[in-house]
């Protein structure tokens, strides 16, 4: 007989065959499990095709003629190696730029074998098995990672169930906006990677509204991290300070053209201005006089850390001149005017000397002047 060998399971067998022939006799190979078809001898070598089914093969030759047989000389082993267990490849995922990979393994391995990582069609590192899950460690480039297990004593190898995908998430764009807030006051930060959200390190120094970027500062001379995160978990981040403002402006909120007021403020050293000098002025101390009749932002700013706060003024008109007899006998009347309508008339401390009406109707009670 000729044909047999070794071969690892899956793979195409091997031939099975007789040396010789003689016509008129027919040939059939066993293996005591498995018959094949007849062969008719042809005077020369017979080839009984790939055989798979592990086991010895004999070949029996038969004389139709007198149904006398005989069993050829020899035999054909073919043996079918088995190939290594299967486990499932664990690990993968997404990770952020910059990172440091994320970990691929098996599940199981077995002594005697070693297991390959590759990623695509490159091989990357090479263990031996241990009879439980191995680690290939951290593995920082994106791709397919798939493991091939191989017996160095037979030569059979066997890919393992599975693979692990790793995908590199880019971080967001950089934060912009200020980087400080006044106690009390808002900035808004800005990021150009959509669909993020926002969060502070310590609401309490500064809070920041999710979805908007709006950054509240609440303590001052004190700082936090805002951090900005996409759905994949990569984050941007940037620390913003909180610097100290000024306490509410006091003082009046009206003033007449030429006259003066005075605000203040509890927290020093600070300055003092307007936003629109032509209407209302102040000075280093915060008297404010009116100019024109209008409203007028009235700022005070902190120096040291540029906050303020503003109040607006109201700057009223004066009234026109009044007009009228200047003089009136006691018991008699006389009526004054003035162009400007919709105000009161009064005659002060004076009503001992005379008494007006809201008319502008002045009667004289007693001798003086008012």
């Amino acid at each position: 007989m000729t044909g047999g060998g070794s071969y690892c399971a899956g793979g195409t067998g091997f031939h099975v065959g007789l040396s010789g022939s003689t016509v008129g006799i027919n040939y059939q190979a066993h293996n005591g499990l498995f018959v094949s078809p007849i062969r008719a001898g042809t005077g020369s070598s017979l080839d009984f095709g790939v055989e798979t089914v592990g086991g010895t093969y004999t070949v029996i030759a038969t004389n139709p003629a007198t149904g006398c047989t005989s069993t050829m000389t020899g035999s054909a082993v073919i043996t079918v190696l088995p190939l290594p267990s299967l486990f499932s490849v664990t690990g993968g995922g997404g990770y952020c730029a910059g990172g440091t990979g994320v970990p691929v393994g098996l599940s199981g391995s077995t002594v005697g074998i070693t297991y390959e990582l590759f990623n695509g069609v490159t091989g990357i590192a090479v263990l031996a098995g241990s009879g439980s899950a191995i680690s290939f460690g951290l593995q920082p480039a994106a791709g397919t990672y798939t493991i091939l297990g191989f017996n160095s004593a037979t030569s059979c190898t066997a890919t393992m169930t599975g693979s692990a995908t790793i995908i590199i998430n880019p971080l967001p764009a950089a934060i912009t906006g200020p980087a400080t807030v006044c106690v009390g006051a808002t900035i808004t930060e800005a990021d150009d990677s959509l669909g993020g959200t926002w969060s502070s390190s310590i609401p309490g120094n500064a809070s920041i509204n999710s979805s908007s970027g709006v950054v509240t500062g609440g303590t001052s001379s004190t700082s936090t991290l805002i951090t900005y995160t996409l759905s994949t978990g990569c984050t941007a981040t940037r620390t913003i300070n909180v610097s100290l403002s000024p306490g509410p402006i006091s003082g009046p909120s009206a003033v007449c053209v030429g006259s003066a007021i005075t605000e203040t403020d509890p927290v020093t050293p600070g300055v003092w201005s307007s936003g629109a000098s032509t209407i209302a002025t102040v000075n280093s101390s915060g008297m404010v006089t009116g100019e024109l009749q209008g409203t007028a932002s009235i700022i005070y700013t902190l120096p040291s850390t540029s906050c303020f706060i503003s109040v607006p003024v109201t700057v009223n008109p004066l009234p026109g001149t009044i007009t009228g007899v200047a003089t009136v006998c006691t018991g008699l009347t006389t009526t004054l005017n003035d162009a400007s309508t919709g105000g009161t008339w009064s005659c002060g401390t004076y009503t001992s000397v005379a008494t007006v009406t809201s008319a502008g109707v002045i009667t004289g009670v007693s001798g003086g002047r008012l």
